[in-house]
């Protein structure tokens, strides 16, 4: 990732995430982050048009909520 501009994140994603990972088990939160740190170096990110501007922010809600979605489809 060295070529990646540095991953910033708002204080106010701090509670979203927070939010979002009720009930989730450090193996859940540990795969999302790592998820979402391996498409942003993959650059898989840029298919979504938006930019590098908020792109820790959006990949990680995605990764989230794929895996809220997987969790309680129990897949």
């Amino acid at each position: 990732m060295e070529n990646k501009p540095g991953i910033q994140f708002s204080g106010g994603l701090v509670f979203q995430i927070v939010n979002m990972t009720e009930g989730f088990s450090f193996a859940d939160m540990k795969e999302a982050f790592m998820n979402t740190l391996f498409l942003i170096a993959a650059g898989q990110d840029r298919n979504d048009g938006g930019g590098t501007e908020g792109l820790f922010e959006r990949v990680i809600i995605e990764q989230l909520n794929n895996l809220r979605n997987q969790i309680v489809l129990g897949i």
